[in-house]
Formats: C-alpha cells, sequence, structure tokens
C-alpha cells in the first residue's frame, strides 16, 4: 500500500514482507542529528515517521533523546505495534500522534494486505487510552489517510 514499495519507491527490489537488509544509519549519527537540528533550531519540532517508526530497534531511546531535548515531537504510526508501546508513549509525553487509517476495518485490512491490521490498531489506542488516564496526560492525536480506488467510497461512511 504505501508508496515506497511502487515502482518508483527505493523498495521496489523488494516484496512486501522481505526483511529489509540495507544499510541504517548508525544510532549515534541519528542521535548526531538531532542535537544538530536542536543546535541550530532550539525546540525545533520534529515528526518521526514510516515506513513504520515503532520498528525501528532503538525508537524509545531515539524518542526520549529528542524529548531531553525539549524538542516538539510528533509520531506517525500504522498503530499495528502502538499496544506494546502505549505506556512508554505515554510516559515520554511526546506532544502529538498520527495514525495512518485506511477506512473502516474491511477497507482497511484490504489495503493494507494483512487481516486483523484495523483491530490491532483499534487495540493499540484502547491501551493508549488506559495509560493516559493512569498517567493524567493524552497525547493530542490525528488521522492521516491515502486516498485510493480502494477505500474512498468507504470514508465518511
Amino acid at each position: 500500500m504505501c508508496a515506497q514499495w511502487s515502482e518508483e519507491g527505493y523498495m521496489q527490489e523488494r516484496k512486501p514482507g522481505d526483511s529489509y537488509s540495507g544499510t541504517i544509519a548508525p544510532f549515534d549519527s541519528i542521535l548526531k542529528v538531532v542535537d544538530e537540528v536542536n543546535e541550530h533550531e532550539y525546540g525545533a519540532p520534529l515528526i518521526i515517521r514510516g515506513g513504520e517508526p515503532l520498528l525501528y530497534p532503538h525508537i524509545l531511546v531515539l524518542l526520549a533523546h529528542i524529548k531531553s531535548k525539549g524538542m516538539s515531537l510528533s509520531l506517525e504510526t500504522n498503530g499495528v505495534l502502538l499496544k506494546k508501546y502505549a505506556e512508554s508513549l505515554v510516559k515520554l509525553e511526546i506532544d502529538h500522534m498520527i495514525v495512518s487509517v485506511d477506512g473502516p476495518e474491511e477497507i482497511h485490512d484490504h489495503v493494507r494486505g494483512v487481516k486483523g491490521t484495523f483491530a490491532r490498531l483499534r487495540e493499540g489506542l484502547q491501551e493508549l487510552e488506559k495509560h493516559e488516564s493512569s498517567y493524567g496526560y493524552k497525547i493530542p492525536r490525528g488521522i492521516t489517510c491515502t486516498l485510493s480506488g480502494y477505500n474512498y467510497q468507504g470514508l465518511g461512511a
């Protein structure tokens, strides 16, 4: 579904589901970029987005580092791993979350190509709300959607 997998996308030589064998920047280099951005634009807002950022092995350390610099932080996620990370994200008091939803459950799962992704997203949001209540911090959030021939008729219904 994601344009990264299209003919023009950088993942074009791979098929969805293949593991990524490319090079990810060393973690200390990523932290250095955050520090440099903060030096020049103190408190600059950062949006951490896809593929799926919650798949990144050091995501919580990265988010904590960004927050420790006083930077505004927005996270964009498909929500499939949100249940696992909900408490940590609330504790970090991230500033904003964008959740990618492709339509009602049947359409969302069809567009994503995996049955159950909508249910996992819903469970993740419920877990997030549970921790928001217990910690007294609500993460403001929005929804993003890519309009396509697969979902436009199911939106707004």
